[in-house]
């Protein structure tokens, strides 16, 4: 789905309708697996392994991916990254990682958020982002003026969470948005382990993705992001309390949401709260220090 920065270059909606179903079935089909350069099983993404190490293959994504703090995935959900790459098919993608790089301001957290696997001999590696800008005059309906990251900010949650929603309880969680020019990402931080000082320095979550249902467009700049369209294919709002309005504390998860919201673009799915957001998978270890939280 994203803006690859290797290669991807479809129409998102061609995309969707040919891949979204068919894309994980091709070759020996979704497999969260990583290939050493012998061809050997190394390990999965969700901690096992075979007895062989694990490729470290951060390095060959760039400058800019080091520059954030690394997690991988710990487990991926097949069908969501299917979706994620609505613009070219999978094969066999491995070594499912973030890096993020945000800053804290008094308006939320702006800055960047990197989506990156391994796949069919390259990586891909998805750059969303959240920027310093605010809206314009006249741009959107009831939400001029309000920076971009507005959304973007820890609070506190005390409803399930965690895998399989299993912790209960108040806790001080994130989340935020992040886009490109084929949709978004939301990263969200719903736990911590301690440095053993009291403070919490390993940050673990999930992240979800909501395409566009249509052609790309480009990155918003200095625009009006997704998460403050409230009409059309480019509203990629959820958090819904009703037909208008985005609480961001109303709810940690997508699926969690009580209101579908309005609209009419007909190939938009909003008849749930979650509004086309789909789940990517879970990580942990992320430095929190490194990652501006």
């Amino acid at each position: 789905m994203k803006t690859q920065i290797l290669i991807i270059q479809a129409a998102l909606v061609l995309g969707m309708a040919v891949f979204g179903l068919g894309c994980a079935k091709k070759g020996s089909g979704f497999s969260a697996q990583q290939v050493d350069a012998g061809g050997g099983t190394t390990g999965t993404t969700d901690g096992g392994t075979t007895g062989v190490a694990p490729r470290d293959t951060d390095i060959e994504r760039g400058a800019e991916w080091q520059e954030g703090a690394i997690a991988s995935f710990t487990s991926v959900d097949g069908n969501g990254w299917a979706y994620y790459a609505a613009t070219h098919p999978l094969n066999a993608p491995s070594d499912m990682k973030i890096s993020v790089k945000l800053n804290a301001t008094a308006n939320g957290y702006n800055g960047k958020v990197l989506v990156s696997y391994y796949d069919n001999g390259q990586y891909y590696t998805g750059r969303f982002i959240t920027g310093t800008g605010k809206n314009a005059n006249g741009t959107t309906h009831g939400h001029d003026g309000k920076f971009h990251s507005e959304y973007n900010k820890w609070f506190t949650w005390n409803g399930p969470r965690g895998e399989n929603r299993a912790l209960s309880g108040a806790a001080n969680v994130y989340h935020g948005f992040y886009a490109d020019q084929y949709g978004a990402i939301m990263l969200i931080v719903d736990g911590s382990d301690s440095g053993g000082d009291g403070q919490a320095s390993s940050l673990k979550g999930e992240v979800w993705v909501r395409n566009y249902p249509t052609v790309q467009v480009p990155d918003y700049g200095a625009g009006v992001p997704c998460w403050f369209k409230e009409i059309g294919p480019y509203d990629c709002r959820t958090f819904l309390t009703n037909n208008e309005d985005l609480v961001t504390t109303s709810a940690l998860y997508p699926d969690q949401s009580s209101h579908a919201g309005g609209g009419w673009y007909p190939s938009y799915n909003q008849s749930s709260g979650a509004r086309g957001w789909r789940l990517l998978g879970r990580f942990q270890g992320l430095d929190r220090a490194r990652a501006g939280l």
